[in-house]
């Protein structure tokens, strides 16, 4: 099996970067702004669903595709003021 990291693509970066809960994004992360993390833990913590929460921020779902489910699961950590790092897909030789 290899190992291929999914980045993101120049025009990609520079949609994300239009969004005002965007801090900053590279081909292989994405920086959320404090406000949006504690936002968006915020209306998980009410029972919103991860789609609800960054579609109604303005993100594109198919863009961000499955890499939402990291970018939640890495929210919890926002004290921290991480970057959101893009898990490499593991994908099959055949």
């Amino acid at each position: 099996m290899a190992k291929r990291q999914i980045q993101f693509t120049q025009e990609q970066i520079e949609i994300l970067l239009k969004n005002p809960n965007v801090a900053d994004a590279t081909t292989n992360t994405i920086k959320f702004t404090p406000e949006f993390k504690k936002l968006a833990l915020q209306k998980t913590e009410e029972g919103m669903s991860p789609n609800d929460i960054f579609k109604e921020a303005g993100f594109d779902l198919k863009l961000l595709g499955k890499r939402l489910l990291i970018i939640v699961s890495e929210l919890g950590n926002f004290t921290k003021d991480i970057q959101i790092k893009i898990i490499p897909n593991i994908l099959q030789k055949k």
